[in-house]
């Protein structure tokens, strides 16, 4: 495999596109100047004895005193076993703050909850009123009002009547405000059941 089709994937374990190139075309030579390694890696002379000290750093160079001065490349077997090891690393590290980010939003959000006694939202759609009431049986701890018009009332009691009957299950208040209804409507025989049992 050429150098230049191998260095993309000895990128993605940590190393930049020039250290890559030198790192793979010292593996090619052996043991060799910075000159040499530059004209093989197909990099400036200018940059490839600081991508050089960069992979020294790494431990994937060795640099061997003389003159000139060689440079000695960590067998590619060792030098990607060593470059898989530090990204596994990195993503647990990164693994670890992501789950630090997450519990502390879940902390704010349970304290956000906590401190607001009454929330007022106002539902233009029904998907909307869908979504929230769901959210209701999981979240809401002290109780919930409904604002309704009566003629949407009556449907919407009877559409979501196991979700209204997890929240008074849970001890949830429930109340709902709606306008009168008109001579001879009733209000459904479910919503007549809470009532008498003090739940809404």
């Amino acid at each position: 495999m050429q150098i230049d089709e191998a260095a993309p994937t000895i990128v993605k374990l940590g190393l930049t596109f020039l250290q890559a190139k030198v790192y793979l075309a010292l593996v090619t030579l052996g043991t060799s100047t910075g000159r040499t390694a530059a004209k093989v890696a197909k990099v400036a002379s200018q940059d490839v004895y600081r991508v050089l000290a960069e992979l020294q750093e790494k431990g994937l160079v060795e640099k061997v005193i003389g003159k000139p001065n060689r440079y000695n490349p960590t067998p590619i077997q060792e030098g990607i076993c060593l470059l898989l090891k530090r990204k596994a690393k990195e993503y647990k590290e990164n693994e670890r703050k992501a789950e630090e980010i997450l519990d502390d939003f879940k902390r704010k959000q349970q304290e956000n909850t906590e401190n607001n006694e009454f929330q007022f939202l106002m539902l233009t759609t029904k998907d909307a009123n869908a979504r929230k009431i769901h959210e209701g049986t999981s979240r809401i701890e002290r109780g919930v009002d409904v604002i309704d018009s009566w003629v949407s009332f009556k449907y919407s009691i009877l559409i979501y009547a196991e979700e209204i009957a997890k929240c008074v299950k849970r001890k949830v208040k429930v109340r709902f405000i709606t306008d009168k209804p008109k001579e001879g409507e009733t209000t459904p025989k479910i919503f007549q059941t809470w009532k008498q049992k003090g739940q809404v």
